[in-house]
């Protein structure tokens, strides 16, 4: 997304993916293990990088990956010279455990300097995003790089009834000069934020 339309200082590339769960057929189909998941993701968005230069990063969808309250993990290495990671948290989650992919995608969050939303903006977003009949968790995620952060002011896990998973919607501030005349002066400096946006195909 260009940042001059939105305001923004940097682009902005939006990714939609989805991580198979650790147990799914997929892996033993390719024959490989659920890091085959996570390593075509980082290489993705390496090539993002690569490609868009410095830009903003919004990754979004079902990771089926379970991160509890960790916000990010870091290594520690301890008197005998031993690496071991440190889990810290400050987010607020439903969600308790903490399971091998959700340990992935903190480390590509570390990898990419992105903060997962989820339980990071207020209690709420830390709600749990999916439901069934054996119990509930958190999978569903919204991931933004640092300089995103200041650009939304919370994260809605919504109500849905059709499916096990519960929608996400994240407001966005945008900055977008606002035309106006009062007497006979132009003022083009004054901005607001905007709830909604109407796209153009000719823009």
């Amino acid at each position: 997304m260009d940042k001059s339309v939105f305001g923004f200082t940097r682009d902005v590339c939006l990714c939609a993916a989805y991580i198979p769960p650790q147990d799914s057929p997929y892996y033993k189909h390719l024959n490989v293990d659920s890091g085959y998941s996570f390593e075509s993701m980082q290489n993705a968005l390496a090539d993002v990088v690569t490609t868009a230069g410095a830009c903003s990063i919004a990754l979004c969808g079902d990771m089926n990956s379970r991160t509890a309250s960790v916000s990010c993990l870091s290594v520690s290495v301890d008197e005998n010279g031993l690496e071991h990671l440190v889990y810290e948290k400050d987010r607020h989650s439903q969600d308790a455990k903490l399971n091998t992919s959700g340990e992935k995608l903190l480390e590509l969050c570390s990898m990419f300097d992105l903060q997962n939303l989820n339980g990071l903006l207020d209690a709420a977003s830390g709600r749990f995003t999916y439901v069934c009949h054996n119990g509930a968790s958190v999978v569903d995620y919204f991931l933004v790089s640092d300089d995103l952060l200041g650009k939304s002011p919370f994260m809605t896990v919504g109500d849905c009834h059709v499916s096990k998973h519960f929608p996400l919607e994240l407001p966005v501030k945008v900055g977008l000069p606002l035309h106006w005349e009062h007497g006979d002066v132009n003022d083009t400096t004054r901005k607001e934020c905007h709830e909604k946006m109407f796209w153009r195909n000719d823009q």
